[in-house]
C-alpha cells in the first residue's frame, strides 16, 4: 500500500469538503481511511461522510468540534482546517487525490498478484491482472 496521504493535503482537501457539499460526496465515495495520516483526520472524516450519508447536507467546523470538543487533537487539526485561505481548488485536489488512490490501488493489486503467483496461482494471479488493470486504467 502506498504511503498514507500527508497532514498538509488532507488539511486542504477537508477545507475543501466543508464548503462544497459535491466535493464532499466525490471524496467520502473513494477516500479510505487507511490513506489518513492521523488519528484526528479519521474522526473529522467520519464526521464529514456520517452527516453527509445520514442528513444529506455538510457539517461545519463547529459542529465537528462540538462533538469532539476533549479531543484535543480533533481541535487542533480543525484550526488548520479553519485558516486554510485559499479554498477554490477543487480540481487541483481532486486531480492529486485522484493519482494517489490510482497508484494505491496499483500497489495493492501488485502485492495480491504477487501473492497468487507465488502460491503457484499463475492463471488466477493472470486473470486478476488483466482485471483490475483495466479497473484502475478506469478510475476517474
Amino acid at each position: 500500500m502506498k504511503d498514507q496521504l500527508t497532514f498538509e493535503f488532507i488539511v486542504e482537501l477537508f477545507a475543501q469538503c466543508l464548503t462544497s457539499k459535491t466535493f464532499a460526496e466525490l471524496v467520502s465515495q473513494h477516500l479510505k481511511y487507511e490513506f489518513l495520516p492521523t488519528e484526528a483526520t479519521k474522526i473529522v472524516y467520519k464526521d464529514i461522510c456520517d452527516t453527509l450519508e445520514l442528513e444529506d447536507k455538510l457539517t461545519t467546523i463547529g459542529n465537528i468540534s462540538q462533538r469532539n470538543n476533549s479531543n484535543k487533537e480533533v481541535i487542533e487539526f480543525l484550526k488548520k482546517v479553519k485558516n486554510v485561505k485559499f479554498i477554490n481548488q477543487k480540481e487541483e485536489l481532486l486531480t492529486t487525490l485522484e493519482a494517489y488512490i490510482k497508484e494505491s490501488m496499483f500497489v495493492q493489486l501488485h502485492e495480491e498478484v504477487t501473492a497468487k503467483y507465488n502460491k503457484d496461482e499463475h492463471s488466477d494471479a493472470i486473470h486478476m491482472l488483466a482485471i483490475r488493470s483495466a479497473e484502475i486504467q478506469e478510475f476517474s
